[in-house]
């Protein structure tokens, strides 16, 4: 039988007692119930009704945010462990700040893959080369050679705006979205 794996996020004093008096409003212990939101969150359920929950949980802390300094652990089967890694690294916080913002009812945002990244970087470029091109089209003189360059790089940036439209439609989206 394989070792349960442990994560142990931080959390801030303020937060910590926010984390406690949820668990303690859903009649739990902290850990069952850092457990229990971090695989709700995973399985993508929809969170059961919660109990009236203390005023000291809805809102954040105010303020900055304070040192970490308290601990509450959890454990999970590898599998689960892997899940909640890959989720986090899709969001590109570790796995402790990732628990962290759901138990503290945030929800992580999957950053851009690089596909769509590149595309928003030839959609800049080429945005650009048309306003080059208007100019020439309004009256101002360019160079005939740049002319011939702007309406090359035109294509190219098309070519490659089109290559990665096709590399993105291939892309597995099984990461809650981008």
């Amino acid at each position: 039988m394989t070792r349960p794996r442990r994560i142990s996020p931080r959390f801030s004093a303020a937060d910590h007692a926010r984390l406690t008096a949820a668990a303690a409003a859903a009649g739990m212990t902290a850990t069952a119930w850092l457990h229990r939101a971090a695989l709700r969150h995973l399985d993508a359920l929809p969170p059961a009704p919660p109990p009236a929950a203390p005023a000291s949980l809805a809102a954040p802390s105010p303020g900055p945010p304070a040192p970490l300094g308290r601990t509450s652990a959890t454990r999970f089967t590898p599998d689960q462990h892997a899940a909640v890694a890959e989720r986090a690294k899709d969001c590109c916080l570790s796995v402790a700040a990732y628990i962290r913002v759901l138990v503290l009812g945030g929800t992580p945002i999957a950053r851009r893959s690089e596909v769509r990244s590149a595309i928003v970087a030839v959609n800049r470029v080429g945005t650009n080369l048309n306003q080059l091109v208007k100019l020439a089209n309004s009256g101002i003189l360019l160079p005939p050679e740049l002319l011939r360059e702007i309406h090359a790089v035109r294509a190219e940036i098309g070519t490659l705006r089109q290559a990665f439209l096709a590399a993105l439609r291939d892309e597995p989206d099984s990461k809650g979205g981008a």
